[in-house]
């Protein structure tokens, strides 16, 4: 399931951020790397929290929980 849940975090990642035009690894800096920002860390919340069925709390909008597919994964299991 951890598999399949980097891979749907990716494609949503691959196909709304970056127009397809690449991909990016799970450990790689999702901000530094200039791939989210601000606005797009909102999409990228609603995305999580439509597909997982989850729901993330203001306090949890971090850089730690959200500048990967690792710690977005990390955070999903947390919630589950």
């Amino acid at each position: 399931m951890a598999h399949d849940m980097e891979n749907k975090i990716r494609e949503f990642i691959s196909l709304r951020f970056m127009r397809g035009k690449g991909t990016v690894s799970d450990s790689e800096s999702l901000f530094s790397s200039g791939i989210v920002d601000s606005l797009k860390l909102m999409e990228l919340i609603a995305f999580v929290e439509k597909e997982y069925g989850i729901s993330v709390n203001m306090n949890e909008v971090t850089v730690n929980n959200f500048d990967s597919i690792n710690s977005i994964c990390g955070l999903i299991k947390s919630k589950k």
